[in-house]
């Protein structure tokens, strides 16, 4: 995602990938605002997740999660790799692409299409959809951001909601008993 991301804005867009990544902060000042944004969006996450009526997809989520069978040093570097690469393709691609013709349209078209690529949006989904519209929210507020302070903010919050909410899969695993792994049961 990364590379992509990369060049599509290398290729096709008029700002030099330099600047799509520098932003007008300095870095240390991205990183510093993403992280409380980072924890206000995984513990507004994680909340519409133990909702009660969320409780048959949370456990779905859990175990699909739970199935991939990762320590705690995977799950830090695919948050990392999901954080760098999906908002470099998402905001600082897609999103920058599109900015310049209407910039409504570049941050909402670039957090719904991020959502729906999840799964999030599928009408067919059931109540995750209410996940999914949490999700569009967070997700448009980190393009904001992104534009205005850096990209860094982006991919900052991105990859503590990542990290939280796998740690608290693992967490929930261990209390519940999950099974970390899923064999498929002979017929």
């Amino acid at each position: 995602m990364p590379a992509i991301g990369a060049l599509l804005i290398y290729f096709l867009s008029d700002v030099a990938i330099t600047e799509r990544l520098t932003g007008p902060y300095p870095w240390w000042k991205q990183v510093l605002l993403g992280i409380p944004l980072g924890l206000t969006s995984a513990w507004g996450a994680k909340y519409i997740i133990d909702l009660p009526k969320m409780s048959t997809t949370k456990h779905q989520a859990d175990a699909m999660i739970a199935g991939l069978n990762l320590n705690k040093s995977e799950m830090v570097f695919l948050s990392l790799c999901a954080g760098v690469g999906e908002e470099l393709l998402f905001r600082g691609a897609i999103q920058g692409l599109i900015l310049p013709f209407s910039p409504l349209l570049a941050i909402m078209g670039s957090s719904i299409l991020f959502v729906a690529i999840h799964g999030y949006l599928n009408p067919k989904a059931g109540k995750i959809a209410w996940y999914g519209i949490y999700l569009v929210g967070i997700v448009a507020i980190w393009g904001v951001l992104s534009e205005e302070i850096g990209i860094f903010v982006a991919i900052v919050a991105h990859f503590i909601v990542d990290v939280y909410l796998f740690f608290s899969v693992a967490k929930e695993a261990e209390k519940t008993e999950l099974p970390l792994f899923y064999e498929q049961e002979a017929e």
